[in-house]
C-alpha cells in the first residue's frame, strides 16, 4: 500500500496543480476578455463620436449650402422683379398721354434752352410738331424712346434727355430706395 498511497498523493498534487493552472488560466482569460471588451467599448464610443462629428459637419455644410442657394434664389427673384418693374416703367413712359408727354417735353426743352440757348434737336416723329414751336432749337431728326436729344450748334455738347436715359439715371441713383420699397428693409 505504500506505493498506492504515493501514487494517490502524486495524483492529488497533480490534480491540485492542474486545478490551479486551470483556475489561473480562467482568471487570465477573464482578464483578457474584460480588457478586450473595454477596448471594444472604447472603440465603439470613439467610432460613434467620429460618426456624430462627421454627421454634424455634413449637416452644417449642407445647411450652409442650402442657405446660400436660397439666398441666390431670392436675389435672382428680386433681380427679375426689379427688371420687370423697370420694363414696366419704360412701357408706361412710351404710353404717356399726349398731354402729359407735352408737359414733360416743355419742361425738358426749357431746361435744355437754359443750358445750350440754341441748337439742334432729335425727338420722336410724333413730337416734331410740338418741338418746332421752340425757336431756340431746329429739328434735326428722330430719336427713339421719347423725350429729346439736344446738341449745341457746333455739335460739341449733347444733352440726352430721352425718357429711357432719364429713367436709367433715376433708376441708378435710386435703386437702393426702389429695392427697399419693393422688398422692405
Amino acid at each position: 500500500m505504500g506505493l498506492e498511497k504515493v501514487v494517490q498523493e502524486i495524483e492529488a498534487r497533480a490534480r491540485k496543480h492542474s486545478d490551479e493552472i486551470v483556475k489561473n488560466a480562467e482568471h487570465e482569460a477573464h482578464l483578457i476578455l474584460n480588457e478586450a471588451r473595454e477596448r471594444a467599448a472604447k472603440a465603439e464610443r470613439e467610432t460613434i463620436a467620429a460618426v456624430k462629428k462627421d454627421f454634424e459637419q455634413r449637416r452644417a455644410h449642407e445647411t450652409a449650402k442650402a442657405e446660400i442657394e436660397a439666398k441666390k434664389l431670392v436675389l435672382n427673384a428680386q433681380k427679375e422683379t426689379l427688371f420687370a418693374v423697370q420694363e414696366k416703367a419704360k412701357l408706361r413712359l412710351e404710353a404717356l398721354s399726349d398731354d402729359v408727354n407735352r408737359k414733360i417735353l416743355d419742361s425738358l426743352l426749357q431746361d435744355a434752352e437754359k443750358d445750350l440757348q440754341k441748337g439742334h434737336i432729335y425727338c420722336l416723329e410724333k413730337d416734331k410738331e410740338f418741338i418746332s414751336a421752340f425757336k431756340a432749337f431746329s429739328y434735326k431728326g428722330t430719336s427713339k424712346g421719347g423725350g429729346i436729344l439736344v446738341e449745341n450748334l457746333e455739335q460739341t455738347v449733347r444733352l440726352d434727355l430721352r425718357y429711357p436715359t432719364l429713367l436709367e439715371g433715376v433708376w441708378e441713383k435710386n435703386i437702393s430706395e426702389i429695392a427697399k420699397v419693393l422688398f422692405g428693409a
